[in-house]
């Protein structure tokens, strides 16, 4: 196969761009010796800068089921552009692709649009936080919630010896430039394990925020949750969240863990509920959570972040989430700000996928 085209792209990438592309997962790091640079794409096929045609297995990471420039798709989105690409206020095309995820998506209350799945995740962490006035954030050993610094942490394989006991395992940084201040508060458990996750919650339950994890792990390699897992995770926050609580703690301090649900790179690939599609539990209806009537009530708050979930694949990310007062958003109580969140030409690819089916 030639590749000499691609590779004076490469050697001319390297000289202007960090590790020669816009992200690490696209350079030499999954596609030694350099990458192949892609020019077009039709349905489920690619074509390289050399012409060499490809089958598309990864169709960004499950955002395209309909494949590559889907023509309703590309007509519905040239349409948009024509009419300005990006405005600093309210617009339609928001209000009616929330309305339609709303409509589809059974667990799902109010949306919130976001540029990227990190920005998503750093605004779930936050929103918990905010809510039930705890610090700490719980995430689970291989899982990955994008780059924010306090989540990036053993999110990628490592030796079994440098892991730690399955009881209290081994915190491990992901990056070079994380201070240990930005993951002081995050505790790392293992995946899949109902035993240790409840001795986990037992000894930190009355400070944990959030329970951060992938429905179906998906960062290294897909692992899918033991049939009743993710029901045991909700029950769990819901029972030592307000153990060993110093009594004088603030009655906000006795709402349950949030659980977050971050779906990073295969959006909505599973379907559409509660870890969705095959992975979801037996029941249909919403996740069990008591709307937010008062302070004091032990509620969980169910967060579901997608990243770039939309059919065409532009750049959208956001959260979906039940039991969520709107005044947790007001810019003087809780502040989650923007300023290009929601592009209506990415959005109006929701409004097509719609058309379409």
């Amino acid at each position: 196969m030639n590749s000499e085209i691609s590779k004076q792209y490469f050697d001319r990438a390297m000289k202007v761009l960090v590790e020669g592309c816009s992200s690490a997962s696209r350079g030499p790091m999954n596609y030694a010796p350099y990458p192949a640079y892609i020019r077009e794409g039709k349905g489920a096929r690619l074509w390289d800068v050399d012409g060499n045609e490809y089958i598309d297995w990864q169709l960004s990471f499950g955002c395209l089921p309909l494949g590559h420039a889907h023509p309703k798709i590309v007509e519905i989105v040239q349409e948009k552009v024509a009419g300005g690409t990006h405005f600093a206020t309210a617009l339609e095309v928001e209000v009616e692709t929330a309305e339609l995820m709303v409509d589809m998506l059974p667990h799902v209350d109010k949306v919130r649009f976001a540029n990227t799945g990190t920005e998503a995740c750093m605004t779930g962490v936050r929103m918990a936080r905010g809510i039930t006035g705890k610090r700490k954030v719980l995430k689970f050993e291989g899982h990955y919630h994008g780059w924010y610094d306090g989540l990036l942490v053993s999110s990628n394989p490592q030796p079994v010896t440098t892991l730690g006991h399955p009881n209290d395992p081994v915190r491990i940084p992901d990056s070079s430039g994380l201070t240990p201040g930005s993951w002081e508060d995050t505790l790392v458990c293992v995946w899949n394990d109902a035993d240790a996750l409840e001795r986990m919650l037992k000894t930190h339950g009355h400070e944990i925020a959030c329970v951060v994890m992938e429905g179906a792990m998906s960062n290294m390699g897909v692992i899918p949750p033991k049939p009743g897992y993710l029901q045991q995770v909700q029950e769990m926050c819901r029972a030592y969240s307000g153990r060993h609580r110093p009594h004088n703690r603030s009655r906000r301090h006795r709402a349950g863990a949030a659980v977050l649900t971050p779906r990073m790179k295969k959006a909505d690939r599973f379907g559409t509920g509660p870890q969705v599609g095959r992975h979801r539990e037996k029941s249909k209806e919403k996740p069990s959570a008591a709307p937010l009537k008062t302070p004091e009530q032990r509620v969980i708050l169910w967060v579901f972040l997608f990243a770039r979930g939309n059919t065409g694949g532009n750049v959208r990310a956001g959260f979906e989430c039940r039991a969520l007062r709107p005044v947790l958003f007001r810019q003087d109580q809780l502040f989650v700000g923007d300023a290009r969140p929601a592009p209506p030409h990415a959005l109006a690819e929701h409004v097509a996928h719609d058309v379409i089916r």
